[in-house]
């Protein structure tokens, strides 16, 4: 490895998913290890795959993410080999792991494809890795010490990243409803045991926040706005990687912006030049037995009732998730929308970041920041060789 480049591999961590119908159920088994789930919810969950002919979107569309990232930090002067490692099926971490000591990496800068910040969605992720390097050190393969890429949920780039698409969701609806609209952003729920062991739900409203800030500044953006990172204009060079905190209404008591108002809907409201513009936080995709407290409201439930409280148009931004799979097109833009078409509210969906050359500039910058902060304060040699 060159002295002055003091990491040689990037390692984007994720989910995984299945590619064709022979790997649904396998796939499910490494998911669902340890914990109590039913048979028939196994099976119902299969069968949401199968509806879907057994593929996920998300590994291609995390390869594509790889693939991009890798091309930027080689056009900003810190080329270097990106790799994918999956955490329930192929590429499995231990394979890529191994993969890559065998290529001589050691050191390389790890991205877990979740922008919120919980055990299930970050902790388990490094747990994984560390595992995985332990049993290729095992096998007598060299250690790849892994050094992970600061948290980005309040990232300028992603949140313009979802500001856009959420501007472009807008533009989806009927003219005579998107004043009104309302701004539904989802994320997956978790146990309420959990939740109250981490920043994953002020971190979820922290980015809401600041991408409803900028519709307020700018209502009438559409997305072919879109801004044009260049090679030159990567900010790992040096522009700040996170707006000040003076630019986002302080947080309440409540836990809800203090600058909106609560509404009796219980969402919030920004003041957005001349009108108003509704926002929410609602969760999905929850699992595990019913009389365990998971985070609430569950966007049907939430969907349901604010029609029936009179709402006619929601913009469902699914905040919580990265890119496309099975618990965005099955319980999203499956169920979602057929409760939708039932009730008489007119819904669209959003894009997640997935593979938006925005997104994928923000992954560079994350990735050239670590870089550039290794390079100005080498890492001292850890004692052990292992760092676990």
């Amino acid at each position: 490895m060159d002295d002055r480049q003091p990491f040689d591999a990037v390692l984007v961590v994720g989910f995984g998913g299945p590619a064709g119908p022979a790997d649904v159920r396998p796939f499910l088994a490494n998911v669902l290890r340890g914990r109590r789930v039913p048979p028939h919810r196994v099976e119902e969950v299969a069968a949401n795959y199968m509806r879907f002919g057994g593929v996920s979107p998300f590994t291609e569309i995390t390869r594509r993410q790889a693939a991009g990232l890798q091309e930027r930090l080689r056009r900003a002067g810190a080329a270097m080999p990106v790799y994918v490692g999956m955490r329930n099926w192929h590429p499995y971490l231990i394979d890529t792991l191994r993969e890559m000591s065998v290529k001589g990496h050691r050191r390389a800068i790890g991205f877990i494809a979740a922008a919120h910040h919980s055990y299930s969605s970050c902790q388990q992720y490094k747990e994984n890795v560390r595992d995985a390097r332990r049993q290729i050190v095992g096998e007598g393969h060299a250690d790849v010490e892994v050094t992970y890429v600061d948290s980005w949920y309040d990232h300028p780039l992603f949140i313009e990243t979802i500001h856009r698409h959420t501007a472009a969701a807008l533009e989806r609806l009927p003219e005579e409803l998107r004043a009104t609209a309302r701004i539904v952003f989802t994320a997956h729920s978790l146990p309420l045991s959990l939740a109250q062991q981490c920043r994953y739900e002020e971190q979820l409203r922290e980015t809401i926040e600041r991408v409803m800030q900028r519709v307020a500044d700018r209502p009438e953006e559409r997305k072919t706005d879109r801004l044009e990172a260049g090679p030159t204009q990567i900010w790992g060079a040096g522009i700040p990687a996170r707006l000040g905190r003076t630019d986002r209404p302080e947080a309440g008591p409540t836990g809800t912006a203090a600058g909106p108002t609560q509404n009796r809907t219980g969402s919030d409201r920004l003041e957005a030049g001349p009108t108003t513009r509704e926002w929410a936080l609602v969760y999905q995709s929850r699992s595990g037995l019913p009389s365990e407290p998971w985070l609430e409201p569950d966007i049907r439930d939430y969907l349901r009732a604010e029609r029936a409280a009179g709402l006619a148009a929601a913009v469902v931004v699914p905040v919580g998730f990265i890119c496309d799979h099975i618990e965005v097109l099955f319980d999203l833009d499956t169920q979602a929308a057929a409760l939708a078409r039932e009730i008489g509210l007119v819904m669209v969906r959003a894009d997640t970041a997935g593979d938006d050359p925005l997104f994928i500039d923000m992954m560079a910058d994350v990735v050239l920041a670590k870089v550039n902060r290794h390079r100005r304060f080498p890492a001292m040699p850890i004692v052990s060789g292992l760092g676990w």
